[in-house]
C-alpha cells in the first residue's frame, strides 16, 4: 500500500533516519483499477492558469510518485532538510541488479 509505506517512511525521516525504498514499481495502490485510473486522469488535467510550466508536475515513474506522497506526509519545516536533502531515496530496483522489464 502506497500511503501506508509513505507514512512509515515519513515517520522514519522525521526521526532523522536514512531511508532507501527499493522496487517501487511493485507498490500497490488501494482501490480498484478503474478508480485509480480516473483519479490519475483528473490529476493530469490540473495545471496553472497563467503559466502552465509552473503548475503541478505530474510524475509518472513509480519512484517519483512515492517521493511525492512522502513529501506530503513530512511537515513543511522538515521538508528541506530530510526529503529534499537526500535522506530519502526511492529506487526502481535494488542497486546492482537491473530492472526486469
Amino acid at each position: 500500500m502506497l500511503s501506508r509505506l509513505a507514512s512509515i517512511v515519513a515517520k522514519e525521516l522525521l526521526s532523522r533516519q536514512r531511508v532507501v525504498v527499493v522496487r517501487c514499481e511493485e507498490i500497490c495502490m488501494s482501490g480498484g483499477l478503474v478508480h485509480q485510473k480516473m483519479k490519475y486522469l483528473c490529476f493530469l488535467c490540473k495545471r496553472m492558469n497563467t503559466k502552465p510550466s509552473h503548475g503541478p508536475i505530474h510524475f509518472r515513474p513509480p519512484a517519483k510518485i512515492l517521493w511525492r506522497t512522502i513529501r506530503g506526509y513530512v511537515t513543511i519545516a522538515a521538508l528541506d532538510s530530510q526529503v529534499g536533502g537526500g535522506r530519502s531515496s526511492p529506487l526502481l530496483s535494488p542497486p546492482g541488479r537491473p530492472c526486469s522489464r
